[in-house]
């Protein structure tokens, strides 16, 4: 373009196509932008219209027609030479290589050894009189061969979809053809093949490097290959000929009592089942614990021999039976109680004692045979009859031998030291002093609002609830109450008052909370008559409020502050969430609900 006192002389329109960026200053990259610019009158038409020349309005013409803009478009681009466009003879040209900057850094540019800087070069590759099969615009030429036109005509291709003689009818996208099917290639594809590596839906895990299936493991193949296996046959370093034909190693015997332990007697054991309420275990050579259901394990022992010594320690110690599935994740929780007169072999779950003392010790995850110990010191002060029981959190169960095991039999180790001026006071084989007082749960039920005169004295459940229950079928407000009576107090002081609840083993029981426990002061009320239109008022403050609750565990409600000595007392239990908790009640087949009191001496 030249310019001479002010006007240009524009090239040629020919090839204008080919020509962009357009504009004096490239501010244009398409022929549509320059049309729509001259279309417009130009930029910043309005803010020159004082200096605008009279022959710049726009065209006429082509203001609100896209179609003549488009035309015009058009024709413009009937004014390119596809020999300029593909470089072909007479605008081909050779192999060029054009200087392109300096090779080097912000501080100094490679030397070329004559003291120049060295040049690096652009190639631009020889087009040839042919011309090129793409256009310097990027325009593929119809005439060049391509991927996808059925034929295989270019050095590329082993294929080109219907002209696929090296793969008839497989020829892939990019005109190659695929490899040949091999075992390895992570596909079954072969009639010899029952899998391939990773392709290996027919034994998961079990596909060989020949591309067959290996046989499903089994005990007896010796290879252990099984969760369940600690040995199989002539595989059996943990137990080195020893292993049993169940792909098990024999239990280790417990190790021998420590110097100067006394071994005492574990005098009777039993298990119960809430499933079973009324059936007795004692005679069964083990003791399952579980929470669902709800399985329980207890123990008495006789100490003697302590005499005016000091118990130093003292291990309930339990071996975990051998039979399949007897470990767990959890070993279970041991706790003191204070009832010791059941009879191991008349127990049941329905007259089972209460577990009321705390826990003493927890075991973890339990493997077959092992032999775990319940460390019992907190419990055991000298010579007498002590009694616990053990219990789990956890539903994945666990199998315990009992004294009618082969081996592995129940064991208590106890330690002790020298004399000692200070002897405890030896416990004997009637509970402590405050088990002379009872406590009993002689009523129980719920009321309901939206079933405003149901009675529900006869459920085998009791619920708790604020309003949109979880338990399908209820939606209203639950309150729960409970009449308990107190003897054998006399003139002695009450030291601990704890009603113990257990949660029901039914769908939906557990709840976020297990709600709040108030004294009130009616007890008019009749289990077998009272609804919600007839229930006491709750006018009493919270004594004890709990949080979440799991199905089957047993909450404990500290009382004490409400009972004084022997009488009858009134209790109601609600709760402020929507989550209802739902508890056994005395006419249910699990543990039933128990006052605990301890009175000083």
């Amino acid at each position: 373009m030249l310019a001479v006192d002010g006007a240009f002389k524009a090239p040629s329109l020919r090839n204008v196509e080919l020509t962009g960026p357009y504009m004096h200053n490239g501010g244009m990259l398409t022929l549509d932008q320059v049309v729509e610019f001259y279309t417009r009158g130009g930029d910043f038409h309005e803010a020159n219209a004082a200096n605008l020349d009279a022959r710049i309005a726009g065209v006429g013409r082509l203001v609100g027609s896209p179609t003549n803009r488009a035309n015009v478009v058009a024709f413009l681009k009937t004014l390119t030479d596809d020999r300029v466009r593909f470089e072909s003879a007479p605008f081909d040209h050779p192999q060029l290589f054009i200087p392109n900057g300096h090779p080097g850094d912000a501080v100094a540019v490679i030397n070329d050894g004559t003291g120049k800087a060295t040049d690096a070069l652009v190639e631009v590759p020889a087009s040839g009189a042919a011309g090129s099969c793409v256009g310097v615009d990027g325009t593929p030429h119809f005439a060049c061969p391509v991927c996808g036109d059925n034929k295989v005509n270019q050095a590329s291709e082993q294929c080109d979809g219907t002209d696929s003689v090296l793969c008839p009818g497989a020829c892939r996208a990019n005109c190659t053809c695929p490899p040949a099917p091999r075992c390895g290639d992570n596909l079954v594809n072969q009639a010899s093949e029952q899998c391939d590596g990773t392709a290996d839906a027919a034994c998961p895990g079990r596909c060989r490097a020949d591309c067959t299936c290996a046989p499903a493991p089994v005990c007896g193949d010796n290879t252990i290959n099984q969760p369940s296996e600690q040995c199989d046959g002539t595989d059996s370093a943990l137990c080195p000929g020893a292993c049993r034909v169940d792909c098990t190693c024999p239990a280790a015997p417990p190790p021998p009592p420590a110097p100067g332990t006394v071994v005492a007697t574990v005098e009777a054991d039993a298990m119960v089942n809430a499933a079973t309420p009324v059936k007795n275990f004692g005679a069964t050579a083990k003791l399952e614990v579980d929470a669902s259901p709800v399985k329980h394990a207890l123990f008495r022992v006789r100490v003697s021999g302590v005499g005016a010594r000091q118990v130093t320690s003292a291990t309930l110690r339990l071996q975990v039976s051998n039979l399949l599935n007897s470990q767990s994740v959890a070993g279970g929780r041991l706790h003191a109680i204070t009832g010791c007169a059941w009879d191991e072999h008349t127990l049941t779950a329905k007259t089972q004692p209460a577990i009321d003392g705390p826990v003493l010790a927890t075991a973890g995850a339990v493997a077959l045979g092992q032999v775990v110990d319940f460390d019992v010191t907190g419990a055991i002060q000298g010579d007498g009859v002590y009694c616990f029981a053990l219990e789990s959190p956890s539903a994945d169960g666990v199998r315990y031998n009992s004294r009618e095991a082969a081996a592995g039999k129940p064991q208590l180790l106890v330690g002790v030291g020298s004399q000692t001026t200070t002897t405890p006071p030896p416990p004997t084989t009637t509970p402590p002093p405050a088990a002379s007082a009872a406590g009993t749960v002689v009523a129980d039920t719920y009321v309901q609002s939206d079933l405003a005169t149901t009675n529900f004295g006869a459920k085998p459940v009791m619920s708790v609830d604020n309003g949109a229950a979880s338990n399908p079928g209820t939606t209203g407000v639950q309150h729960t109450f409970l009449r308990v009576s107190v003897s054998g107090v006399g003139a002695r002081l009450l030291t601990g008052a704890h009603l113990k609840l257990q949660v029901a083993n039914v769908t939906n029981a557990g709840s976020v909370a297990g709600g709040s426990i108030h004294a009130i002061t009616s007890c008019t009320w009749d289990e077998k008559t009272v609804t919600w239109a007839t229930q006491p008022a709750i006018d009493g403050p919270a004594l004890a409020t709990l949080g979440a609750v799991a199905a089957g565990q047993v909450v404990d409600f500290d009382v004490t502050s409400a009972i004084h000595g022997d009488g009858v007392y009134c209790f109601a239990i609600d709760t402020t969430s929507t989550d209802s908790a739902i508890y056994n009640s005395r006419e249910g087949t699990g543990q039933h609900p128990a006052l605990v009191v301890q009175v000083t001496p």
